[in-house]
């Protein structure tokens, strides 16, 4: 961001659209904002800005965190790892006996499951051909992509 400390929300305010600001580690609270917001578009009340405030835990490119690049997220990054969203819903569920450590381990399993499935398809797989560069990017009018 680069307005630190100022949220975006404001500005779509400014303008008269209706707007949130919320904690984006908080998977329920984003649910229920993202769901009110989808109803009043498909009411026809317009657009909603949802400003789900989070922190990139790794370097914008590939897996490091980068610590050691001059970049200051020591202290930050371990608040922000204590919020984490998945782990905090997995908290709520269990509290509430709706989920259990097993339940969610074998989930966990589940899903690195197809991720590798999925790593080891896409490391075989052929490049696509140029032509299709584009296609499913851009939505065409009248519908269909391209």
């Amino acid at each position: 961001m680069r307005q630190p400390g100022n949220s975006l929300a404001r500005f779509a305010r400014a303008h008269g659209m209706p707007a949130y600001a919320l904690d984006g580690n908080d998977v329920r609270a984003v649910a229920l904002v993202a769901e009110e917001a989808v109803q009043r578009a498909r009411g026809g009340g317009g657009p909603s800005f949802i400003e789900a405030v989070t922190y990139r835990w790794r370097g914008h490119v590939g897996p490091r965190e980068d610590m050691d690049v001059g970049v200051r997220r020591g202290d930050d990054l371990v608040i922000w790892k204590q919020r984490d969203p998945v782990g905090r819903l997995v908290g709520a569920l269990a509290a509430r006996g709706w989920f259990s450590a097993d339940a969610a381990a074998a989930l966990d399993r589940e899903v690195q499951s197809e991720i590798d499935a999925a790593w080891q398809r896409a490391e075989v797989a052929p490049f696509p051909e140029t032509a299709a560069l584009l296609d499913l990017v851009y939505a065409m009018p009248g519908g269909g992509t391209r």
